[in-house]
């Protein structure tokens, strides 16, 4: 929210029989420890573009997914790992981040398990946050 400044709403929520989505970029996080599993944020290309612009105070209004788009994304990507891991901490949650990456959608490991799905509502688009969470 903080990096983004939007307010997101929550829209519709739902599980799934297993991790897919329709939309073309995942930001994807995974973690092990005491909690196992995986937060992937499912964005439109459109979106990708407008979170971009958005990190970059409308300095940068990107045409396509370049570099320079693929950079700031990734960038996005570490703020949430790094927002994670001080929550964790805070609530003496031990864990572990495996994986943080902004992935085609087609890259998205094979997880089979049931996902909850909730749907984020802004002013510059639609977020599809899945996540798996397990306790040991």
């Amino acid at each position: 929210e903080s990096a983004l400044r939007v307010e997101p709403r929550k829209g519709d929520v739902f599980a799934k029989e297993k991790f897919q989505t329709d939309k073309s970029f995942i930001l994807f996080i995974s973690f092990e420890g005491d909690i196992e599993g995986f937060f992937g944020i499912g964005l439109s290309e459109e979106l990708t573009l407008k979170i971009v612009e958005q990190m970059t105070n409308g300095g940068s209004t990107p045409k396509t997914i370049d570099a320079m788009t693929i950079s700031c994304i990734t960038e996005f990507v570490s703020m949430i790992k790094g927002n994670l891991i001080k929550r964790f901490d805070e609530a003496s949650i031990n864990c572990k981040i495996q994986r943080a990456d902004f992935i085609l959608a087609e890259e998205i490991p094979k997880i089979e398990d049931k996902v909850l799905t909730v749907m984020a509502r802004s002013d510059i688009g639609d977020f599809e946050l899945n996540m798996l969470l397990k306790t040991k």
